[in-house]
């Protein structure tokens, strides 16, 4: 839970600021949304959802993008920090999502 808070915090702060993109701020926002909600449902009824390393993974990157965009932003080398940014986020926003539907898909086995 503590990662997701921490993800959720640095984007919101960012797309309050400009510094995380709207689209790209938005998908993570919403994907954290919906697997907080299942895991919720899943504890509410005694269960739990097995953490999967694609998932760590995902979270990895994006606690590459989410800074790079800040820094990018601070102006340090921006050319080089923004294009990480986005390809790091881009690629973890796919992995994100991709292991949401594979925790969708436990669910709904259950």
């Amino acid at each position: 839970m503590a990662d997701r808070l921490a993800i959720v915090t640095a984007v919101i702060g960012g797309m309050v600021l400009g510094v995380i993109p709207l689209l790209l701020g938005i998908g993570i926002a919403a994907r954290e949304v919906a697997v907080g909600m299942g895991s919720i449902l899943v504890a509410s009824k005694g269960g739990k959802i097995e953490v999967r390393w694609l998932g760590k993974l995902a979270t990895f990157i994006l606690y590459g993008a989410i800074p790079a965009f800040y820094v990018a932003q601070g102006g340090f080398i921006p050319a080089v920090f923004l294009v990480v940014a986005w390809v790091f986020g881009v690629v973890g926003l796919i992995l994100y999502w991709w292991v949401a539907w594979l925790y969708a898909r436990d669910l709904w086995a259950r």
